[in-house]
C-alpha cells in the first residue's frame, strides 16, 4: 500500500496598530454619585451614617465631598422613629441610647438639601451567629525576608455555623490591645500640662546634657489597633452549611 504524505501549513496573521501618545489630558466633569454609608446593631450607639458625593472626575484628589445639612432618620417596624443629628461634616449620629431591637425591620430615611430623597429597603436585624472556633497556625510568608518582621507570624482564622437564613452577610472585625509602659521617649523633658514632650529645656534633676528619657505612664495605657480593611462574606453559595477557616487576621 502507497502511503501519502499530508502536509500541514501554519499561516500566521499578525495585525499591527499604531499607539498614539496621549498629550494635555484633561478630564471632563461627569455625575457625582450618592454614597451612603450605615451601620446600625443591637450594641448601644451612637450609630452612624455617613453621606458623601463621588469626585465628578479623575484627579489628584478624589475624595469624597462630605453632604451637609441633610435630613436622616430610621424608622422601624413598630413605627418608632429616630432622628439623627449631624455631629461633623458628613456624619449624623444617633443618640447613644439608641439601638437596634433583634427582629425588627429597619428602613433609612435621607432628605439632602437639593430636594431629593431617598429611602432605603427594609433590613431585618438578625442576631449575630456565635463563632464555633478560632483558631490560629504560624506561618513563613515567603514574600519577604527573613529579617523582615513580617516574614513570620500567626494567622488567625475562624469556623462558624451559617444562620439558614438565605440572603445573610457576615462582617468581621477585630481590636488589638497592646500594654505601653512608657508613654513617652524624650530629649528636653516632658510638659505634663500640654501632654507632649517638651520644646524647651524641662529637666527635673539638673542634667546639663539633653538625654533621651523613658516617662512612664501614669496610668494604665494601651496601644488600640483595628482592621484597616474589610472582610466581608456572604453565604449565597454557603447557606446554613458549616464554613471553616474564614481568615480575619495575621498577628
Amino acid at each position: 500500500m502507497k502511503m501519502s504524505k499530508l502536509y500541514y501549513v501554519l499561516i500566521l496573521i499578525g495585525t499591527f496598530s499604531c499607539i498614539s501618545e496621549i498629550k494635555d489630558f484633561e478630564a471632563i466633569e461627569s455625575n457625582s454619585f450618592l454614597t451612603v454609608e450605615a451601620k446600625l446593631s443591637n450594641q448601644d450607639g451612637p450609630h452612624r451614617v455617613v453621606l458623601s458625593y463621588s469626585s465628578p472626575n479623575i484627579k489628584l484628589n478624589v475624595e469624597d465631598t462630605p453632604i451637609t445639612g441633610a435630613t436622616v432618620f430610621i424608622i422601624d417596624d413598630k413605627n418608632q422613629t429616630e432622628n439623627l443629628v449631624e455631629t461633623s461634616n458628613g456624619i449624623y449620629e444617633t443618640s447613644s441610647s439608641y439601638k437596634g431591637v433583634i427582629g425588627n425591620t429597619y428602613t433609612l430615611n435621607i432628605k439632602l438639601p437639593n430636594g431629593k430623597q431617598y429611602r432605603s429597603l427594609p433590613e431585618k436585624l438578625y442576631a449575630t451567629t456565635p463563632i464555633e472556633k478560632i483558631n490560629s497556625k504560624f506561618t513563613v510568608n515567603s514574600n519577604y525576608p527573613l529579617t523582615d518582621v513580617r516574614s513570620v507570624g500567626f494567622d488567625v482564622t475562624l469556623d462558624f455555623n451559617d444562620n439558614p437564613e438565605p440572603n445573610q452577610y457576615y462582617q468581621w472585625t477585630w481590636t488589638h490591645y497592646e500594654r505601653v509602659l512608657y508613654c513617652a521617649t524624650c530629649r528636653l523633658g516632658y510638659d505634663f500640662a500640654l501632654s507632649e514632650c517638651s520644646k524647651t529645656p524641662n529637666f527635673t534633676f539638673g542634667q546639663k546634657v539633653p538625654e533621651i528619657i523613658n516617662f512612664r505612664c501614669g496610668e494604665n495605657c494601651f496601644n488600640i489597633q483595628t482592621n484597616s480593611t474589610y472582610n466581608i462574606l456572604s453565604d449565597n453559595l454557603l447557606n446554613g452549611q458549616k464554613v471553616t477557616n474564614i481568615p480575619i487576621l495575621r498577628v
